[in-house]
């Protein structure tokens, strides 16, 4: 918190910003929908035209299928770094449970915590800890030469 009783949001910059699905217990297609047409609209985009697509498949979606070892390990955030090309090191891990956060810290990325199912004080490791995930802000991206852009995140603490 600043001196004027505000607090300060946490910047990080990174290559990947890495998310934590739960599809396996709940269908969550339309909340995922809901998600992007609020985005389309937060940057001017045609939200009601982005409605009606269907929405793409990420580039990288790894599935407890694709992994020998579930989390805590970090196999399944290494493989979904590995497929986008991007250095752990350089990898955000959104995650809203302790096994997640542990396998980003094990596996040299950085945790953010989402305290929608935990207090925030249960949520580590992590670097910092938010209320929801529409507390991370995209604020910048930009070339820096690599195949990936540098990220520049806005995280909105509890």
């Amino acid at each position: 918190m600043n001196s004027s009783g505000t607090v300060r949001c946490v910047r990080i910059k990174c290559s990947a910003v890495l998310f934590d699905l739960d599809g396996t217990l709940i269908d969550s297609i339309a909340e995922i929908r809901r998600a992007w047409q609020a985005f389309a609209g937060k940057h001017g985009l045609d939200a009601a035209g982005f409605a009606a697509t269907e929405m793409p498949t990420p580039h990288v979606l790894v599935t407890a299928n694709d992994v020998t070892k579930g989390k805590p390990d970090a196999e399944g955030y290494l493989l979904c770094a590995r497929g986008l090309g991007a250095e752990p090191s350089r990898c955000v891990v959104v995650e809203d449970a302790v096994a997640g956060l542990v396998a980003a810290e094990s596996g040299g990325m950085i945790p953010v915590a989402v305290a929608t199912n935990h207090r925030p004080a249960e949520l580590f490791p992590s670097r910092v800890v938010t209320r929801e995930p529409a507390g991370i802000h995209l604020v910048g991206v930009k070339d820096v030469g690599r195949s990936l852009p540098e990220l520049e995140l806005e995280i909105e603490p509890v």
